[in-house]
């Protein structure tokens, strides 16, 4: 049975009933004090010095000891630091944190993706002999797998096959998870967590699930001027009359990041010595922890079998300057108060697909290339859409007590698949697939 015959029979009775601050786009947002180098702040100069954080303090002390520092350096720092860090706090999602994510607005997003999932497998189920591995990149807390988890439950042929596997750097986001799926642990499901992919076993098949991962991932800048690419960095703010302790400046040449990363990707020179693409002149923006996670990714599926599935907002070509601060679901400057406040950046899709294609694939003994199939992106609308989103929603609403209690969930629904520049269009869906499961339903080669 192919995916759609499959979700036309999930959708059977739902048919029968039915008949009668996440993390905003910030796309034209501006990088608050970077001119051309002239770091000029946004911010009055009459404002008073912000107060030294303690990841401010550690930053100091590394930019002291060995000059300006990446973009990627002072992200992860401010993000991942094991004891000040961002992600190290109690509360960061959810409407009483800074942000909430598609899984805390509906409980129609998880049970969407674990559908999805469910549709790719139902015809190989019966072959299972090995440990079916669901795999999560940076769990949240928990919401999100909790939903996937309670649809799955559904099918028992493909639920009594699952281990999960929870990828997680924060103990506070990974205490928080165990909380959410604790429930599924005593129904027997085993779980397990693990600080990067790497250490998820390689037998068995795998599912892997990205939901705003990538966006967090460190990123470096580059900027074009007539002497070569040269990078973005961070340095202290010496200025007594700026607001900020740090403050960006170019690195005057080309460093080993600029010269590693942007050949791998092909940007180059022409004979004149210039750069032909417009968008690229305003600058690039990526991440290569992306790129080697996508590339370790797409070994694993190469050798066994399998699906990744990215949901993140971006876009399928050349970003120069996405990265954006949030705190109290409000845009706040990057260089105020590291480790206060989330940092993320569009995700650049045209860089994970290039980093697909530069996998190695599998020679078999007749002689054939053996490589998963790459797909996407295409907007979180179109495959919410594709999956049988409104007849889910549907059916919530007939089963709601209250009138408020429905018209949320109608909110919820429409936040999700908002056209424009709503979380429809911005958030993308990309995905990396066994030839053996075929095309998965909402996406087409």
């Amino acid at each position: 049975m192919n995916g759609s015959l499959l979700l036309r029979r999930l959708w059977a009775d739902s048919f029968k009933k039915a008949l009668t601050c996440y993390r905003p786009s910030c796309y034209g947002i501006q990088v608050f004090g970077f001119h051309c180098g002239a770091n000029v702040s946004k911010y009055s100069t009459s404002e008073r010095k912000v107060s030294l954080t303690k990841v401010g303090e550690i930053l100091q002390q590394n930019i002291a000891a060995k000059g300006a520092i990446t973009v990627a350096e002072f992200m992860k720092e401010c993000l991942q630091h094991p004891f000040y860090g961002y992600y190290m706090k109690e509360t960061v999602l959810g409407r009483q944190g800074d942000f909430v994510t598609a899984p805390e607005i509906s409980q129609t997003f998880g049970e969407m993706v674990g559908l999805w999932f469910v549709s790719l497998a139902e015809e190989r189920y019966s072959s299972f002999t090995k440990p079916f591995r669901l795999v999560e990149l940076g769990p949240g807390i928990g919401t999100l797998m909790n939903d996937m988890l309670r649809t799955m439950a559904q099918f028992p042929w493909f639920y009594r096959h699952i281990t999960v596997h929870l990828v997680e750097t924060s103990p506070a986001l990974m205490k928080q998870q165990q909380l959410t799926l604790t429930r599924y642990k005593q129904k027997g499901v085993n779980l397990f967590w693990h600080r990067n992919i790497d250490e998820v076993p390689s037998d068995g098949s795998f599912f892997i699930i990205a939901q705003e991962f990538f966006d967090a991932l460190p990123i470096h800048q580059f900027v074009w001027k007539e002497n070569g690419w040269q990078e973005k960095l961070i340095d202290i703010e010496t200025r007594q009359e700026e607001p900020f302790h740090f403050r960006y400046v170019l690195s005057g040449g080309s460093t080993t990041a600029s010269r590693v990363f942007l050949d791998f990707l092909g940007y180059h020179r022409n004979e004149r010595g210039d750069i032909e693409d417009s968008v690229m002149r305003d600058g690039v923006e990526l991440s290569p922890q992306s790129l080697s996670i996508v590339q370790s990714i797409t070994t694993r599926l190469t050798q066994s079998s399998g699906a990744f599935l990215v949901i993140d907002y971006g876009a399928n070509q050349h970003i120069n300057d996405s990265l954006r601060a949030i705190r109290s679901h409000e845009f706040v400057p990057v260089l105020r108060e590291p480790g206060e406040a989330d940092l993320s950046a569009d995700v650049n899709f045209l860089s994970l697909r290039k980093a697909y294609e530069q996998t190695p694939a599998l020679k078999k003994s007749q002689g054939n290339s053996f490589r998963p199939i790459c797909l996407g992106p295409i907007s979180q609308r179109q495959f919410l859409l594709s999956m049988g989103i409104e007849y889910r929603v549907v059916q919530l609403v007939l089963s709601s007590k209250t009138d408020e209690e429905a018209a949320d969930i109608h909110k919820g629904y429409k936040r999700l698949v908002s056209h424009g520049d709503g979380m429809g269009n911005v958030y993308k869906c990309f995905c990396i697939v066994s030839p053996d499961f075929g095309i998965p339903v909402g996406f087409s080669k």
